[in-house]
């Protein structure tokens, strides 16, 4: 047997019902709005060479604003052709499209989803064409990163070339040292000789003359021997920037490049560090960012080098010297690589940046100085021909 229901009972039921299909409705809109059905919308389609990870329902922004989704992909009827990508967007998104529009696949983060950017193009194109076709690109991260790879590559097979060229020169260089070490004692036990030949003659035993000059005949072959195998030490390619001054060959083809163009700044001594110290002042800092900053940016940059090159007073002790120069070039060199990356000209490319210390030494081609030299430091920019 059945009640009837109490009219306040039929009541909240009603409003019950009414609530649910309020909510219903809502919800109904908004996942029609998230979808865009609400909105006027028009097909737009992309040419594109491949549309890796792109797939129906990928969203699709203009200027970094979702404005639709891709509606479908055709595929080419014969091998070589482009993809077609049908996009449906917004109405209100067409009138700031150009006439060389390009729409883009691009990448959200590196692990991310694809999306299809529209690139809006320049408004001196005209207007979009009543075809509404336009170009399309890859995405250009996933090229990088490809590049890159590559590059990387590149570079570990180099440095397994240098580490093999390494292990050659440290075999030369410990033959070098052996040799040198038999010349050593070869020498001492010469020395000794001359020693005891130099006593008999000044006991006053006049024959010994000749033996004392055969011996001093043999020291002189064994320095000539002794001076080529420095020599052959001082042409390895690690070991040798240990046993070359400033004035060798390798300081001049630094510095004289009839072949490049050469910008030139020259900051005293005091203009940077503290005299006869490598310790940079506030003021120094500054100079060195205006010119990192100001003046480096507005030479050519492709092909360029950059040698930082310092020199001191003649009156400092020529030892004292090569020291205190080359100490203040690499400092300099070290500050403008770590603050203003000099050395780096892209993500991969590169220029070299060379720190040289000059001493008391004139600058190559200079004339023999009659007064000592300024102490200053050089920033020396070589730039090729058409860089």
């Amino acid at each position: 047997m059945t009640h009837p229901m109490a009219r306040g009972q039929a009541i909240r039921l009603g409003v019950l019902v009414l609530a649910a299909l309020f909510l219903a409705a809502v919800a109904l809109f908004a996942v029609g709005d998230r979808q865009r059905l609400w909105h006027s919308q028009v097909l737009i389609t992309v040419r594109m060479p491949t549309a890796g990870g792109v797939e129906a329902g990928t969203r699709v922004r203009v200027q970094g604003v979702n404005a639709g989704q891709v509606e479908r992909l055709e595929l080419p009827a014969n091998g070589g052709a482009d993809v077609l990508l049908r996009l449906r967007i917004d109405s209100e998104f067409v009138r700031l499209l150009h006439a060389d529009a390009i729409a883009e696949v691009q990448t959200e983060g590196l692990l991310g989803g694809k999306v299809v950017e529209i690139l809006r193009g320049q408004p001196s194109a005209g207007p979009l064409g009543p075809d509404r076709i336009i170009a399309g690109r890859a995405d250009s991260l996933m090229q990088d990163l490809r590049r890159l790879a590559g590059r990387s590559q590149e570079v570990i097979d180099e440095v397994h070339g240098v580490a093999q060229q390494t292990r050659r020169l440290t075999n030369q260089s410990e033959q070098l040292i052996d040799d040198l070490t038999m010349l050593t004692k070869t020498t001492s036990a010469a020395l000794a000789a001359a020693q005891g030949l130099l006593q008999d003659l000044r006991e006053g035993q006049g024959p010994m003359g000749r033996e004392v000059m055969g011996t001093l005949q043999q020291l002189q072959i064994t320095s000539l021997a002794l001076t080529q195998s420095l020599e052959g030490l001082r042409n390895l390619p690690l070991l040798g920037k240990y046993w070359d001054t400033p004035s060798s060959l390798a300081a001049v083809r630094l510095l004289v490049r009839p072949n490049f163009h050469r910008s030139a700044v020259t900051f005293r001594e005091e203009e940077l560090f503290a005299p006869g110290q490598a310790l940079f002042l506030p003021g120094g800092l500054k100079k060195l960012d205006a010119w990192a900053t100001q003046e480096l940016p507005r030479l050519p940059a492709k092909g360029s080098e950059i040698v930082i090159v310092a020199y001191q007073n003649a009156a400092v002790d020529p030892r004292v010297a090569d020291v205190l120069s080359q100490r203040q070039a690499e400092a300099v060199r070290t500050y403008l690589i770590d603050h203003h990356k000099i050395d780096r000209l892209g993500w991969i490319t590169s220029r070299s940046v060379q720190a040289l210390g000059m001493g008391v030494r004139p600058a190559p081609g200079e004339p023999p100085l009659s007064a000592p030299p300024a102490a200053r430091i050089e920033l020396i920019v070589f730039m090729p021909p058409g860089g």
